[in-house]
């Protein structure tokens, strides 16, 4: 008996999971279904037959191109049992397992007896909870509303890209978003045991306001201040988008972490096979840093992207590019890095970078076209490219 109800509890968890992810009845009738999320493989679900005691055989598959061929990886064969219903609930098991590499069954046959691998079994379905939990979690992520512009319709720079890097040991989040629906939980699910670590790329509203789920964030020390106290986006009272009575019912007071640690330029962390470096590169604010990894990769923040450009006083612009020029040379010397910013599509090159940093140069060519934006409290001239649009300070 006992065993009976640890497995039902397994394999329910399986099913609950699985039905949040794609509609049964819509698979069984359209006999494929294609879950998508940017920058991963598709997720795929086809529709093979009902056993002969009605249960539901589906397979899950990830599949990528190799030598021109699609290869699994993996594909999974599991089994849907809705007779439990009347006693709480359906269940889900895994039955095959595929990869490049090895072909897998929990369930095979001698001349007169089922044989069952019971070790086999336990790690399929171990497995296979955690990829479901995984991509529910992207599922999760992509109703998250990446996006500032339903804040306010005068942000345009979407999606908001926030970035969760996982070591063997450690885990790093890089910023916590707008704040409006809760992220912790979509988190713990993805990082498992790992330890995490909050950073924060500056403080901009768009940047630290899911902050209060996370007991501790790091953030350059130039904008320790600002984020150590709850933070006001009182300046969202007019929007017209019904999305800000989230910030409303907290009075346009957001709440901040308990214990915020401040990060200056140079400060390394190992996550595991994974090492980050902090860069400072102050202009988009005083504190703005960028993370610099040994796998290739240098995640740009504010710093660099494209699309609107939130710049100080143009007395300050040789800060901005001195930031850039930074970032060129770094870049230059490891031809391989791919950029990842905050804001609009990834991954980018070096070419991002020496755009915006010809395009800020070019700025005093365009002085007099410049026109007032007063929710920036800014000057908006358009770039002659149409890569950028850049608000300059005023105040």
């Amino acid at each position: 008996m006992n065993q009976k109800i640890i497995g039902r509890t397994t394999y329910e968890q399986i099913y609950e999971k699985l039905s949040k992810i794609i509609n049964l009845d819509e698979l069984i009738k359209k006999k494929a279904l294609k879950f998508k999320s940017t920058g991963f493989m598709d997720l795929n679900f086809d529709f093979l037959r009902f056993d002969e005691q009605k249960r539901i055989i589906i397979v899950i598959s990830h599949y990528f191109k190799q030598n021109g061929d699609m290869v699994a990886d993996p594909d999974m064969e599991i089994r849907i049992d809705k007779s439990w219903v009347e006693y709480g609930g359906a269940t889900c098991e895994a039955l095959t397992f595929q990869d490049a590499y090895k072909y897998q069954e929990v369930y095979s046959r001698s001349k007169s007896n089922e044989i069952i691998n019971s070790r086999l079994k336990t790690a399929l379905n171990k497995f296979l909870l955690q990829w479901l939990k995984n991509n529910l979690f992207l599922k999760n992520l992509k109703n998250f509303v990446p996006y500032v512009e339903v804040v306010h319709p005068v942000y345009t720079n979407d999606p908001l890209n926030m970035y969760l890097i996982l070591g063997s040991h450690n885990a790093l989040l890089l910023d916590t978003g707008c704040g409006l629906y809760p992220l912790k939980l979509l988190v713990d699910d993805l990082i498992g045991k790992r330890n995490l670590l909050v950073f924060k790329s500056h403080s901009h509203w768009d940047h630290p306001l899911g902050n209060v789920e996370f007991g501790e964030v790091y953030i350059h020390e130039n904008e320790v201040d600002i984020i150590s106290k709850p933070y006001d986006d009182s300046y969202f009272k007019d929007s017209p988008n019904e999305i800000v009575k989230i910030y409303a019912e907290k009075n346009f007071l957001i709440p901040t972490a308990k214990t915020i640690k401040p990060l200056k330029d140079g400060d390394a962390f190992d996550l595991g096979e994974i090492k980050i470096k902090v860069i400072h590169c102050p202009g988009h604010s005083p504190g703005s840093i960028c993370l610099l990894t040994n796998t290739g990769e240098l995640f740009t923040s504010n710093v660099a992207y494209y699309g609107d450009q939130f710049l100080p006083k143009r007395d300050d612009f040789p800060v901005v590019l001195k930031s850039l020029s930074k970032l060129i040379e770094l870049c230059e010397k490891q031809e391989k890095l791919e950029l990842y910013p905050s804001h609009r599509s990834y991954p980018c090159d070096i070419t991002l970078i020496t755009d915006l940093y010809k395009g800020i140069e070019n700025i005093e060519n365009l002085w007099d076209t410049k026109k007032p934006f007063d929710f920036f409290e800014a000057w908006q001239i358009d770039d002659e490219s149409g890569k950028f649009r850049y608000y300059i300070s005023r105040i």
